[in-house]
């Protein structure tokens, strides 16, 4: 028994994987052109994922009252952290097919992410590390050129509630933000990232909140409804 529900586990864990760096690949080919695993774009503009990891890694810091000096006491904006860890991993995936190809990346996150559970499972040694310290060392890792998704699934769960299967959840989400946002000018500079009040990462997650077993069209469609009347409302 114990034997089955360990295989089901690992067909989910390897269904999520697959499916979000398959997803992770679409993406980056239709809005950079395929050369983009070559490191440019097809416009010839030069792609750099470590840069992108460090600066997403400094706006996940800044969802937390780090400032020693300002808002001491105010509360993390655990929400927008959630976000921020998955705008990481994005990046960390785009280098890990260009290093790898896409189905030896697969193998190579499932690999990482068994490994790691397995130590956190004996030992509790990633807890000495405060989120901040990881975030950090990710940071550094990617300004040096190097990738560990190691160091990436220590960041998931240092956050409160957080886990893997919700990395998926909010990546498939975020993946169909993604394509709404370039379909709808975001690389020309048309797209409108605030809607009304709110900033689209805000609405993305307040749909799926709402409903937990949508499909990738109606999340589209709905995403669609959100934009089209934020865009009325400023007429």
């Amino acid at each position: 028994m114990q034997d089955n529900v360990l295989l089901k586990k690992e067909k989910e864990l390897t269904k999520m994987f697959k499916e979000m760096f398959e997803l992770q690949m679409k993406l980056n080919n239709d809005t950079n052109g395929e050369e983009w695993i070559q490191g440019k774009t097809n416009l010839g503009k030069k792609i750099n994922w470590f840069r992108c990891i460090y600066m997403e890694c400094a706006e996940l810091i800044d969802s937390f009252p780090w400032k020693h000096w300002k808002d001491i006491n105010s509360e993390p904006n655990i929400q927008n952290a959630q976000i921020e860890v998955v705008d990481i991993w994005h990046f960390v995936m785009s280098q890990m097919i260009k290093d790898l190809g896409v189905e030896a990346a697969i193998q190579k996150a499932i690999g990482d992410y068994q490994r790691f559970m397995n130590k956190i499972i004996k030992d509790q040694d990633y807890r000495r590390t405060s989120l901040m310290e990881t975030t950090e060392e990710l940071m550094a890792n990617a300004l040096y050129g190097l990738i560990n998704p190691v160091i990436f699934f220590k960041i998931i769960y240092k956050i409160e509630t957080f886990s893997i299967e919700k990395v998926y959840t909010l990546y498939i989400g975020k993946n169909c933000l993604n394509k709404f946002r370039q379909d709808n000018g975001y690389q020309i500079g048309t797209y409108k990232k605030v809607w009304g009040e709110k900033e689209d990462n805000e609405v993305l997650k307040e749909i799926l909140d709402a409903n937990s077993e949508i499909s990738y069209r109606e999340l589209y469609s709905k995403l669609f409804q959100a934009y089209s009347m934020s865009l009325k409302q400023k007429k």
